[in-house]
């Protein structure tokens, strides 16, 4: 008796509807569409009738649970801690560590994608902690002993995931947690930029972190996943580095940082350091908001407190010319070499040049966006590493503006 086996070949979708999902699969690039702010999270708060936003940057966004997770505390008012379910759509105050201590949160707040927790580093504390997304609950975590200032305020923290950890950032000093040992190392120090109020981003498409800033400084430096720090170009004049004065983003899709002031939205470009501007800014109080950006749907949410709204915007769609160079031949053809297999993959784009480099992503057999693949790209030829990967069939997906290939690669142990 003969047995069969069928694959069943996933074509990547979204994973389940969302009213978040469901808008921005009608947006095209450099479109935006708003919301209203559903739930009992309470935004603004104390006599004076401040707001959760004020003296901080972004949140978290942790795509197995499609949930937000942003916390901070207004001027001399107590810590809030917001979550948004993007499953029903509805904001909610989450718990808090401690109920006695109130500070800014200044850029010190990062989700870390491998686990989903949230680490927050509150101001004035030697400690940070963490949140346990499943569990809901606190845990403290270790201090980072790499640098004298243990009680800094306005200090930055970002996740990087190629580097195992979360960076942090503080005048000039550059340390990293590692997560799976717990400990702290030092990187860098001596580095020219100001303090407090610096800013760190992780860059998920060209897997760098963008650091620096702070009060009267303009330094910009990229870190990359062997720890090498580069200066990079001073942005334009009218990009403010107060943490009030300035939100600083990355764009899921094309890897563009985006800075938005109440003058005008700009993006810049970390591979070629250059700026261009956007658009005028359509929003009042660009300290009376925060910015998060969803891989799933393309886009970065913006919920701010004066209109008060929920809006998303779309820089750039994974099959539009706003995305640099996403060009390509009407035929071309995705080979992947040896297929099953339980070490790297040998990938062949026919039909890839400079001009011609489209996008690659590697999707689960869920249809989940699990990496984008761009940075690896460096010729028609790749290798993508397959040994850190859970075993099974995922789909390799090379998309162009009219056309798209997959090509389903098994992974074994």
């Amino acid at each position: 008796m003969f047995k069969t086996s069928l694959l069943l070949v996933v074509i990547p979708c979204m994973i389940s509807s969302t009213v978040i999902g469901d808008l921005a699969a009608t947006m095209s690039a450099g479109s935006w569409k708003s919301l209203p702010l559903r739930g009992n999270a309470v935004f603004n708060t104390g006599e004076n009738n401040e707001n959760i936003f004020d003296w901080s940057q972004n949140g978290g966004w942790d795509s197995a649970s499609n949930h937000f997770f942003f916390i901070n505390a207004p001027a001399h008012n107590p810590t809030s801690f917001i979550i948004y379910n993007a499953n029903v759509d509805s904001f909610r105050s989450g718990p808090l560590w401690t109920t006695n201590y109130a500070s800014h949160t200044y850029d010190a707040q990062t989700i870390y994608d491998p686990t989903g927790e949230y680490y927050y580093r509150p101001a004035l504390f030697k400690k940070f902690l963490k949140y346990k997304t499943g569990m809901q609950t606190w845990e403290v975590v270790a201090e980072n002993s790499t640098y004298s200032a243990a009680y800094a305020y306005g200090t930055a923290i970002t996740q990087f995931p190629e580097m195992g950890g979360i960076v942090h950032i503080f005048a000039g000093t550059v340390s990293l947690f590692n997560i799976s040992t717990g400990k702290w190392s030092q990187i860098a120090s001596g580095l020219s930029m100001g303090s407090p109020h610096n800013l760190a981003e992780y860059n998920p498409i060209h897997k760098l972190v963008v650091f620096g800033f702070g009060n009267n400084s303009v330094d910009m430096y990229k870190m990359d996943t062997n720890g090498t720090i580069t200066k990079l170009r001073n942005p334009p004049s009218i990009v403010k580095t107060n943490i009030n004065g300035v939100k600083m983003f990355c764009d899921p899709v094309s890897g563009d940082y985006l800075f938005m002031n109440e003058d005008s939205l700009r993006a810049y470009d970390v591979i070629t350091d250059t700026w261009r501007t956007i658009r005028k800014n359509p929003f009042t109080g660009v300290s009376r908001m925060a910015m998060i950006a969803i891989p799933e749907y393309e886009v970065t949410a913006i919920i701010s407190v004066y209109a008060p709204a929920f809006v998303l915007y779309k820089h750039a769609s994974a099959i539009s010319t706003e995305v640099s160079n996403i060009r390509m031949s009407s035929t071309f053809t995705l080979d992947c070499f040896p297929n099953p297999s339980s070490g790297d993959f040998q990938v062949l784009l026919n039909g890839y040049s400079r001009e011609n480099r489209g996008i690659l992503t590697l999707y689960n057999m869920l249809g989940q966006n699990t990496e984008n693949l761009n940075h690896l790209i460096n010729g028609s030829t790749l290798k993508v590493p397959a040994k850190n990967r859970a075993p099974g069939t995922y789909i390799l997906q090379w998309q162009t503006q009219d056309k798209t290939t997959r090509k389903p690669i098994i992974i074994t142990r």
